[in-house]
Protein backbone atom coordinates (compact mmCIF):
# COMPACT_ATOMS: atom_id res chain seq x y z
CA UNK A 1 0.00 0.00 0.00
CA UNK A 2 1.12 3.57 -0.42
CA UNK A 3 3.33 4.56 2.47
CA UNK A 4 5.21 1.28 2.73
CA UNK A 5 2.63 -0.74 4.67
CA UNK A 6 2.44 -4.33 3.38
CA UNK A 7 -0.96 -6.00 3.29
CA UNK A 8 -2.89 -8.17 0.86
CA UNK A 9 -6.30 -7.93 -0.74
CA UNK A 10 -7.70 -6.46 -3.95
CA UNK A 11 -9.95 -4.12 -2.00
CA UNK A 12 -6.80 -2.17 -1.06
CA UNK A 13 -5.23 -2.02 -4.49
CA UNK A 14 -8.20 -1.20 -6.70
CA UNK A 15 -8.98 2.34 -5.45
CA UNK A 16 -5.30 3.25 -5.19
CA UNK A 17 -4.40 2.10 -8.70
CA UNK A 18 -7.63 3.41 -10.23
CA UNK A 19 -6.91 6.87 -8.87
CA UNK A 20 -3.32 6.93 -10.13
CA UNK A 21 -4.39 5.48 -13.51
CA UNK A 22 -7.06 8.19 -13.87
CA UNK A 23 -4.48 10.90 -13.17
CA UNK A 24 -2.12 9.28 -15.69
CA UNK A 25 -4.86 9.31 -18.36
CA UNK A 26 -5.44 13.01 -17.66
CA UNK A 27 -1.73 13.89 -17.65
CA UNK A 28 -0.66 12.15 -20.89
CA UNK A 29 -1.18 13.57 -24.39
CA UNK A 30 -2.39 10.35 -26.05
CA UNK A 31 -3.05 7.81 -23.29
CA UNK A 32 -4.06 4.23 -23.93
CA UNK A 33 -4.85 1.53 -21.37
CA UNK A 34 -1.69 -0.36 -22.39
CA UNK A 35 0.50 2.74 -21.99
CA UNK A 36 -0.90 3.60 -18.55
CA UNK A 37 -0.50 0.00 -17.39
CA UNK A 38 3.10 -0.11 -18.65
CA UNK A 39 3.95 3.17 -16.90
CA UNK A 40 2.43 1.92 -13.63
CA UNK A 41 4.44 -1.31 -13.81
CA UNK A 42 7.58 0.63 -14.77
CA UNK A 43 7.30 2.74 -11.58
CA UNK A 44 6.27 -0.10 -9.26
CA UNK A 45 8.51 -0.87 -6.31
CA UNK A 46 8.98 -4.55 -7.20
CA UNK A 47 11.18 -5.63 -10.11
CA UNK A 48 9.31 -8.92 -10.54
CA UNK A 49 5.67 -9.94 -10.22
CA UNK A 50 4.73 -11.69 -6.98
CA UNK A 51 1.57 -13.84 -6.88
CA UNK A 52 0.68 -12.47 -3.43
CA UNK A 53 1.75 -8.83 -3.79
CA UNK A 54 1.54 -8.25 -7.55
CA UNK A 55 3.99 -5.56 -8.66
CA UNK A 56 3.93 -3.93 -5.24
CA UNK A 57 3.13 -0.32 -4.51
CA UNK A 58 3.02 2.09 -7.45
CA UNK A 59 4.81 4.56 -5.23
CA UNK A 60 8.07 4.37 -3.33
CA UNK A 61 9.59 7.22 -1.39
CA UNK A 62 11.37 9.73 -3.60
CA UNK A 63 9.70 8.29 -6.71
CA UNK A 64 8.04 10.49 -9.31
CA UNK A 65 4.51 9.79 -10.48
CA UNK A 66 4.23 7.32 -13.39
CA UNK A 67 4.00 9.99 -16.08
CA UNK A 68 7.27 11.66 -14.96
CA UNK A 69 10.80 10.31 -15.43
CA UNK A 70 13.31 10.17 -12.61
CA UNK A 71 16.30 12.50 -12.93
CA UNK A 72 18.83 11.11 -15.40
CA UNK A 73 16.36 8.64 -16.94
CA UNK A 74 13.97 8.50 -19.86
CA UNK A 75 11.04 6.19 -20.57
CA UNK A 76 10.39 5.50 -24.24
CA UNK A 77 7.01 4.31 -25.46
CA UNK A 78 5.66 4.09 -28.97
CA UNK A 79 2.73 2.68 -30.91
CA UNK A 80 3.15 0.69 -34.06
CA UNK A 81 1.45 -1.99 -36.06
CA UNK A 82 3.51 -5.09 -36.71
CA UNK A 83 2.54 -8.27 -38.48
CA UNK A 84 2.85 -11.64 -36.78
CA UNK A 85 6.30 -13.16 -37.27
CA UNK A 86 8.04 -9.82 -37.83
CA UNK A 87 10.30 -7.95 -35.42
CA UNK A 88 11.20 -4.30 -35.00
CA UNK A 89 14.67 -3.28 -33.87
CA UNK A 90 15.29 0.24 -32.66
CA UNK A 91 19.02 0.39 -33.40
CA UNK A 92 19.58 4.12 -33.83
CA UNK A 93 18.92 5.34 -30.29
CA UNK A 94 22.03 7.18 -29.09
CA UNK A 95 23.10 5.91 -25.68
CA UNK A 96 25.68 7.87 -23.70
CA UNK A 97 28.49 5.78 -22.23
Amino acid sequence: MIGGVIDTGTSYSTPLISSIAAHAFKSLKEPTPDLVRALLINKAERCAHDLRLGWGSPWKEGNNLPWYCDEGTVTLAWNSKIRAGFAYYWNDIPLPF
